[in-house]
């Protein structure tokens, strides 16, 4: 059993562990994308009081014509004091109600309390290149094509972690050389403990964000924990449900996002504002989520569905509340980019970023040295 397990190990780091490493490494960029995107700006002025968001909306479309704010994230996102404002240049050949991608898709950052424009990333070559290595880490460039090879890459470091930790598992009482490092051994031996120990210590992680991110590509792997773990019709993520079970709005003008973000504070008060999104389409509501007043960042996201023309919630999705599928299938984005306990977890996610490429590189390295008649120090 172990020769098997030992073959199944090797020759998937050997063949897919590039693809490992280099989707690894991207998501431990882009899960620090909105931190670095932020440097483009200037930081706020600290000063008190809150502009009013709908003349924030008109100075953008002022500044650039044609130009729709396709999402407002807020403080409660990640801890930072700027409004940033997610703006689009729709695809004018599109027809009423087809959804194309955007033409051109950028970012702008707002002093919340007086509203002055502090920067923007239109232009910018450096948010340019992190929106690449963000599209890169989640469709490797190759559209739904690459989206599903990534997920698949879920499966398989899981498998990496799971075939890892069955071989280093102990046998006959040696736990206590089960995590010894070998330093002043040659370097074959100390290279070998080191990948060991790191690969083990690093196993929870790299199970959390593969099959975390395989529910992220996956919509179909997400419906079906949410209904296997006892989830329900009024726990099921929006995004999740049929069309046709999806809420909706009266047609009308849309209210203003003022008005919007009022409701949502009104109807959980204390809890900032995560993020919030406007209505698509004309019987489109719009969505608010705001974070939990004790943080834990997008983890403990609560979700209002709000009426198009009235600051009316149409429906309430709370974590706190839901069932197990439920609270996984509405939160397996903060587990994937260590969300649930704030800065300290998503560091800790960003370094396990970087275990599969150390793996790669060590792995590939023994497996040569072994090869080699000279290698006698193999354990």
């Amino acid at each position: 059993m172990r020769r098997i397990v030992l073959a199944v190990h090797r020759w998937l780091g050997l063949g897919a562990g590039l693809l490992l490493g280099v989707v690894a490494l991207t998501g431990t960029l882009a899960a620090f994308r909105p931190e670095l995107e932020s440097l483009v700006a200037a930081p706020p002025s600290g000063a008190a009081g809150r502009a009013d968001p709908d003349a924030v909306v008109a100075a953008l479309s002022e500044r650039w014509p044609g130009a729709r704010v396709a999402a407002l994230t807020g403080p409660g996102a990640w801890g930072a004091d700027a409004l940033v404002w997610n703006l689009q240049l729709p695809d004018p050949a599109a027809a009423p109600g087809e959804r194309r991608p955007p033409l051109e898709s950028w970012k702008a950052w707002s002093d919340p309390a007086t509203g002055a424009l502090l920067g923007h990333g239109r232009g910018s070559a450096w948010c340019a290149g992190l929106a690449w290595v963000a599209r890169f880490h989640h469709t490797l460039t190759a559209g739904q094509v690459g989206a599903v090879v990534v997920g698949a890459t879920g499966f398989l470091a899981a498998l990496f972690a799971l075939t890892g930790l069955w071989l280093w598992w102990p046998r006959r009482g040696g736990w206590h050389l089960a995590l010894r490092v070998r330093w002043s051994a040659g370097r074959f031996l100390r290279w070998w403990d080191l990948h060991r120990v790191v690969g083990v210590v690093a196993v929870p992680l790299l199970l959390l964000t593969g099959l975390s991110g395989a529910l992220l590509e996956f919509r179909w792997l997400r419906a079906g924990a949410h209904r296997w773990l006892g989830g329900g019709a009024a726990d099921l993520p929006v995004p999740l449900r049929a069309k046709a079970d999806q809420p909706r709005s009266a047609p009308g003008r849309a209210q203003g996002w003022g008005q919007a973000l009022a409701a949502a504070e009104a109807a959980a008060p204390g809890r900032p504002l995560s993020l919030l999104l406007p209505p698509r389409g004309p019987e489109g509501t719009w969505t608010a989520v705001l974070a939990s007043p004790a943080g834990g960042g997008a983890l403990s996201g609560l979700v209002l569905v709000i009426d198009r023309t009235q600051p009316a919630v149409l429906e309430r999705l709370d974590p706190a509340q839901a069932s197990v599928g439920g609270w996984l299938a509405g939160q397996a984005w903060g587990l994937h980019v260590g969300a649930y306990a704030g800065l300290p977890t998503r560091i800790l996610h960003a370094l396990a970023g970087l275990v599969p490429a150390f793996l790669l590189i060590t792995g590939w390295w023994l497996w040569w040295r072994r090869r080699r008649p000279a290698a006698s120090e193999s354990p």
